[in-house]
């Protein structure tokens, strides 16, 4: 006779609890990455940095409002993004979207946000045209598109300058992945190096997931630069790494912050010894507001954050402020975003006119094998 009275009790506790956790009103942030295939730790990551973000503006007994974290896998690829992206702009409860990853991936989704009205923050894609395409006469739409890290073509200023200049490298020869990424940076380096003053001994597109590079390697050895530059992401630039061994044939690898990744020490294995990266802002752990997201980070994920996540933690905090002064007003949201100034760890945020964040910082890092980590040089 206990049991049902005590069933009946803790049916009425819950009801209570939960009806106190029901009485706010629900609203969902949605993040289209990669969450499957060769970048999805990026993905995840992303994901990881979004959800603590947002869990601490859940916390708060202030806000009436309960932020959803809702995933979609967009597969790392433009058709991907296009599917996520459908199913995305059929919620109404969707406030933005941390996304995509990939510029390829943004620029397929973002016209579909653009007529739903929909604001996008990027935490990582840099090509550039994403935001200027707004200041196109063509573009009908809100101007909806909003990026965290620097574009393409700062990153290979950057880089060119410091290769010439601090590595006294006079001779590369450039690859790239065929992404809209790798591209770019590739292309935007071929010049300003040039600029800087250096020779470009030759330059070969690579499909993604190619696994015979005898012909890169045969061009690479007969020209026989000082350095090799890469425009791409990790698993090809892993690829390279092991099959070319820069530093054995006496060269300077130089490429990227989607190549910069842990899991390039057991991709490449010691032949990433010495490899450059120009990346966005300056590395978290050498941030001094940003021991309690780390610490935070990894108790929750039993893992480090990746090269983007601080980006997506900031983009959702942003996204959170926007939202609690426009609520479901979308354009509204999207006027609030353009206005934003936003403190945060990795300084202080703004948007420009094309969307893009005015804090423009990047380093330079070098890959350590012996201590599998990435050091940062230049700042």
């Amino acid at each position: 006779m206990q049991k049902p009275a005590l069933f009946c009790l803790l049916s009425f506790l819950t009801f209570i609890v939960t009806g106190c956790s029901n009485s706010k009103s629900k609203a969902v942030l949605a993040v289209a990455v990669p969450l499957s295939g060769s970048i999805g730790e990026e993905g995840n990551g992303i994901v990881n940095a979004v959800k603590l973000g947002v869990s601490k503006f859940n916390n708060s007994p202030e806000s009436p409002w309960k932020i959803i974290v809702r995933t979609y896998d967009d597969e790392g690829t433009p058709q991907g993004a296009v599917k996520a992206a459908k199913e995305i702009i059929q919620d109404p409860r969707v406030f933005a979207v941390i996304g995509d990853f990939t510029s390829d991936s943004c620029l397929a989704a973002a016209p579909l946000y653009a007529q739903a009205k929909i604001p996008m923050i990027t935490p990582s894609a840099a090509n550039s045209v994403l935001t200027a395409q707004q200041e196109n006469p063509n573009w009908k739409w809100e101007k909806n598109i909003f990026r965290m890290p620097p574009t393409d073509t700062i990153h290979a200023k950057y880089a060119a300058h410091f290769a010439y200049t601090r590595l006294s490298i006079n001779s590369f020869f450039i690859v790239d992945d065929q992404s809209s990424y790798g591209m770019e940076f590739a292309q935007a380096f071929d010049a300003d190096f040039k600029k800087e003053g250096g020779k470009i001994l030759g330059f070969m597109d690579i499909p993604p997931k190619t696994t015979n590079l005898s012909n890169l390697i045969g061009a690479v050895k007969s020209s026989r630069p000082q350095g090799l530059f890469f425009g791409g992401f990790y698993p090809e630039a892993a690829q390279i790494l092991k099959s070319l061994n820069p530093r054995q044939q006496g060269m300077v690898f130089f490429s990227g912050g989607a190549a910069k990744e842990d899991a390039l020490f057991n991709l490449a294995g010691p032949a990433v010894q010495g490899a450059y990266f120009v990346i966005s802002g300056v590395p978290v752990d050498f941030l001094p507001g940003a021991s309690q997201f780390l610490s935070q980070y990894r108790a929750l994920f039993r893992t480090n954050p990746r090269t983007y996540d601080i980006y997506a933690y900031e983009a959702a905090k942003i996204a959170l402020k926007a939202f609690e002064n426009s609520g479901f007003n979308r354009e509204k949201m999207i006027e609030t975003l353009r206005e934003t100034a936003h403190d945060g760890i990795i300084g202080m945020i703004r948007f420009d006119q094309k969307g893009d964040n005015t804090n423009q910082l990047v380093t330079i890092v070098r890959a350590n094998y012996r201590k599998k980590k990435f050091e940062p040089i230049y700042y």
